[in-house]
C-alpha cells in the first residue's frame, strides 16, 4: 500500500464543488483511498494561456495501484468532470497532479515522479505544507515545508544559464526589472556549484528532454514549458514568487 500525494487546481465553474466531486471519484475507486485534503487556496494563473486565478489544494491517498494505473484514474477522473483533452495550459474545471508516490522516483513516459516542476511551485507547496510538511522529497532528500521556505527567501537567488550569453543577458535583465524581490546570478562562468550560489532555483534554457541524468532535476528546463523564452521565464518565477490566499470555503474531507 503506497502513500501519495497529488496537487488539484482549476479555474471553471465552480472548482471547489468540482475538486470535492474529483475526490470522490478518487474515493469510490478500487484501491484507492483519500485520506487527507488541504485548505483550498487562491493563486496566480501559470503560463500565457491559462486564464483567470486558479483555485489549487492537495490530497493525501493510500493506493494499492501502480504509478502509471494511478495516473490513468486521474485523468479519467479529470475527464469525468468536465475537462477537455488538449486543455494542458488553459484553462480548465479540474487538473489532478500526481506529486509524490511513496519515495519511487518514477521516469515512465508520461509519468516523472516525483513531479519535476513541484520544487518551485507555491500553488502545489502551499496546499501540500498543511498535510504533508514532513514528507521528504525522494531526490532532495530535502522537507516539503524546506522546499517552500526556500521560496519564501529575499532575495530569491536566480541562476540563468544556458550557451547563448546575449539571450541569458536578455532574459536576466527581463527578470530583474520584472521581480525586485529576485537576485539574478548569471554563473556561466563561475567555478562554484550552481545550486550553492543560486538557491532555490535555477533556470536553464539550453537542455534537451533528456530525464536520463536525474541528478539534474532541481533545474528548469524553460524549452519544455509553453510560450517563449521570456514567457516561459516569467512564468516560473510567477509560480515561484506567488504568495497563495487560504479560501474560506474548505473542501468536504477536510478534517
Amino acid at each position: 500500500m503506497a502513500t501519495c500525494h497529488i496537487a488539484l487546481g482549476g479555474n471553471v465553474g465552480d472548482v471547489i464543488a468540482t475538486m470535492d466531486r474529483g475526490l470522490d471519484l478518487l474515493d469510490e475507486a478500487e484501491g484507492v483511498s483519500v485520506i487527507a485534503a488541504s485548505p483550498v487556496y487562491y493563486t496566480e494563473p501559470v503560463g500565457p494561456c491559462s486564464g483567470d486565478t486558479f483555485l489549487n489544494a492537495a490530497a493525501t491517498l493510500t493506493c494499492e495501484l501502480e504509478p502509471l494505473s494511478l495516473l490513468r484514474l486521474l485523468k479519467s477522473v479529470e475527464a469525468s468532470v468536465g475537462r477537455e483533452t488538449g486543455s494542458r495550459w488553459g484553462p480548465r474545471p479540474l487538473d489532478l497532479d500526481l506529486i509524490l508516490f511513496d519515495d519511487a522516483i518514477v521516469r515512465e513516459p508520461p509519468l516523472k515522479v516525483p513531479h519535476p516542476h513541484m520544487w518551485y511551485r507555491r500553488f502545489v507547496l502551499d496546499p501540500l505544507v498543511d498535510i504533508a510538511a514532513d514528507v521528504r522529497h525522494p531526490l532532495f532528500d530535502e522537507s516539503i515545508q524546506s522546499l517552500r521556505s526556500r521560496l519564501l527567501q529575499r532575495p530569491l537567488r536566480i541562476a540563468v544559464q544556458g550557451d547563448d550569453e546575449d539571450k541569458r543577458l536578455a532574459i536576466s535583465a527581463l527578470l530583474t526589472a520584472k521581480y525586485p524581490e529576485v537576485l539574478i546570478v548569471d554563473d556561466e562562468s563561475s567555478t562554484q556549484d550552481a545550486g550553492e550560489i543560486a538557491m532555490p532555483l535555477e533556470l536553464r534554457d539550453f537542455l534537451t528532454s533528456d530525464h536520463s541524468d536525474i541528478q539534474q532535476s532541481r533545474v528548469v528546463r524553460i524549452s519544455e514549458l509553453p510560450g517563449t523564452t521570456e514567457k516561459a521565464a516569467v512564468s516560473v518565477l510567477t509560480a515561484a514568487l506567488d504568495q497563495p490566499v487560504r479560501h474560506s470555503r474548505p473542501l468536504r474531507r477536510m478534517p
